[in-house]
């Protein structure tokens, strides 16, 4: 286990190989003045840190990194922890399942230090991941990028393709024994130029799981969830209790964004809120239900921007795709 971290107000990319050629310590080394920040992850490889922020939350933060190997931009996610109660290869993982990791690194803080929310956080830990591009679906809802005019609402319609959208990422998560746990608008980023059909792909999977094949469902001791959005068999404040993390606790939060964020109506979502997990329909037949709600939506001549981008979901729905491996 090698990690680094290297600061200094001038270093390039020379002067820091040679610091981390040079350092041979097993944990990472800080400098305290610095403008600039250099981390080595377990595989060698190195990345300067950026001052650019691109999202923050609890006790992580997303910063935009640079890959010493082409000079290739990415992301870091920066994560304080406590080994006991956050299970920080969980995300890595899932995105080494995805294909999306690049690499990782961990260090000790010199002091442990006490979080309300986390803890005694005594490691910080930097995932290094690919860029992606685009905005979160919570921006993409705006009027301005659907070419909508002020003074219109974004329609009932453009909101069902939406949540289709993410839906299809959702089952694309679930069909490959992934469960997301923390569902929201902006933890989606939408990609006009995405090669994938629905244009969507899901981010931050800080509190996710990947489930044995053939299982549904993965207990855990430690349940993080967002307030508002967790399924009631996580949302429990019972210590003695283990959390179940499931598909069907994915569904729940989907539920909630399509009643919250999207404000879709009542009949749309009323399953996914079942207090009883095994009555709660499987992300298949909630894409069939969108699906059928916004055919019959287009059947009395509604129109949305969003339409062609279903259109083109559908006939790649009919082309055979590759299941993941790992």
């Amino acid at each position: 286990m090698l990690n680094f971290l290297a600061k200094n107000k001038s270093i390039s990319w020379d002067a820091a190989q040679a610091f981390f050629n040079h350092e041979s310590n097993s944990e990472a080394v800080k400098y305290s003045k610095a403008k600039k920040s250099f981390v080595k992850d377990t595989n060698g490889k190195i990345y300067a840190l950026t001052k650019k922020e691109l999202g923050t939350g609890g006790e992580a933060k997303v910063k935009q990194a640079i890959m010493k190997d082409g000079d290739t931009p990415c992301a870091v996610k920066i994560l304080r922890l406590d080994p006991d109660y956050y299970d920080a290869a969980g995300e890595a993982d899932i995105l080494q399942k995805l294909g999306r990791l690049l690499g990782s690194a961990e260090r000790s803080l010199p002091t442990i230090r006490k979080f309300e929310s986390m803890g005694n956080v005594n490691k910080k830990r930097y995932v290094f991941q690919e860029l992606i591009p685009g905005i979160t679906m919570t921006k993409f809802l705006k009027k301005e990028h659907l070419g909508q005019n002020n003074k219109h609402k974004v329609s009932e319609l453009d909101r069902l393709i939406a949540a289709y959208m993410i839906a299809k990422e959702i089952q694309y998560l679930h069909r490959n024994n992934i469960v997301h746990g923390d569902l929201k608008l902006d933890n989606f980023i939408y990609d006009p130029n995405s090669t994938k059909p629905h244009k969507v792909t899901a981010i931050d999977f800080n509190f996710g799981k990947i489930l044995e094949p053939g299982r549904t469902e993965k207990k855990s001791r430690y349940a993080l969830v967002t307030p508002g959005f967790a399924a009631p068999e996580l949302s429990q404040r019972d210590a003695h209790k283990m959390h179940t993390y499931s598909y069907a606790s994915d569904i729940f939060t989907f539920g909630c964004v399509l009643k919250k964020e999207l404000m879709l109506p009542n009949v749309i979502f009323y399953s996914m809120l079942e207090t009883d997990s095994s009555k709660r329909p499987s992300i298949d037949t909630v894409v069939e239900s969108l699906q059928e709600k916004i055919q019959a939506h287009s059947a009395i001549n509604q129109r949305s921007s969003l339409m062609d981008t279903f259109n083109k979901i559908e006939e790649a729905d009919l082309k055979p795709k590759p299941k993941l491996k790992f």
